[in-house]
This record gives C-alpha cells, structure tokens and sequence, in this order.
C-alpha cells in the first residue's frame, strides 16, 4: 500500500469512543486514510541519528537553563527544540553588564565535565516538598501522580519527560548566541559537528 495519512484515536476513559472514531474514519476515508485505535498492533522504527542529535540538544538545553538560573537568578520561560538548534527565552531581561563571553565558557566546561545526567521518579508529594531550584516556569499538568526528574550531577534537577543523554561529554560542540537587542530574553544554541551515536541498548 502507498504511503497515506496516518490518524490515531485515543480516549481518555476508556469509553470506546477511540474505536467508534477509527470506525468512522475507515468507513468514510477508505484506502485514503488509515485509522489507528487504542489496542491496535503497531510496528515503528526510531531513526536513532535523528533520536540521539535531539537527546544532544535537549540535554545541553536543560544544562544551560541550569546555569544560566544560577548566574542570573532567572528562570526559564519557555525553550523550543528545532533541528539541530534549541531557544530558550528567560523570564527577564540579563543584569547590567552580564558577561556573556564569560557564562559561555562555563558552558562549555560544564560540557566537557561529563556529569553523570539520571532519570528519578518521584510521588507528587516527594517533589512538592523539595522542588527542583530550576524547574521553569511551566507549572506541572493537572492529575499528575509521579513526577519524572532528570538530574544532571552538580547542575541541575528539573521535572521533564523527554529523551536526554546519560552525561554531558556527548552534547558536544555546541555555538552560543546571546541575547540581542531585539530579543533581550532570547538565547540560541545550535549543534556543531554531529556526535556519532552509540549502539542503541536493549
């Protein structure tokens, strides 16, 4: 079959209301669609290249809110991963006469240092009586049970739940941008040399 849209229901309370949708979308798009529905067999490959520059730049991100945090007291408001280059956007503008130069240098120690980075699951109670000192402004979503932190040695401790290195020494080469005066809050980090992956473990 040649390559069609590829659509998946899901349903929060379990109704079968997933299962009625694929229903519908199968009946009325025919070979044009398919329809997937909680409980159907699926086969996927994860383009580990693609997986392992993204974990690189997820990690160096989280290293750099931590630092940046423990510079200028400001958090981070919000960061966007792209292909091979990340922004964060902090709270505030920098302190009067904050050295950059000098902050990207630390940086780029810290990367070289190769701290151990761990993945902890914690009870929401566990968390709430010692949050992470950097954890962003983002507040955790509703209903949450388990908070999933990832710990970066000496760093950092911030609750997230996507894909990072297990040390730092892999971010690699990494170019720093400042903030300019027409994104006073804004940093950029784009990824230099691609870092050949490890073997991917079981």
């Amino acid at each position: 079959m040649a390559d069609v849209p590829e659509v998946l229901f899901t349903c929060t309370h379990n109704a079968a209301r997933s299962q009625m949708a694929a229903a519908l979308l199968a009946r009325e798009g025919g070979d044009a669609v398919r329809a997937f529905h909680v409980g159907d067999a699926v086969h996927g490959e994860i383009d580990w290249e693609r997986r392992f520059q993204h974990m690189r730049l997820h990690t160096g991100q989280h290293l750099a809110s931590a630092l940046l945090f423990s510079a200028t007291g400001l958090r981070t408001d919000k960061a966007i991963l792209g292909k091979g280059q990340a922004t964060i956007d902090l709270e505030g503008s920098l302190p009067a006469g904050f050295d950059v130069a000098g902050w990207v240098r630390t940086y780029e120690a810290a990367i070289a240092a190769d701290r151990s980075v761990q993945v902890r699951h914690l009870t929401l109670a566990e968390y709430a009586s010692a949050p992470a000192p950097r954890s962003g402004r983002i507040p955790l979503p509703p209903g949450i049970e388990r908070v999933r932190l990832i710990e970066i040695d000496g760093y950092d401790a911030a609750p997230c739940g996507g894909t990072h290195l297990r040390s730092t020494g892999p971010i690699g080469p990494i170019a720093v941008a400042g903030p300019s005066p027409e994104s006073p809050r804004r940093w950029t980090f784009t990824l230099g040399a691609p870092v050949a992956p490890p073997t991917p473990s079981g």
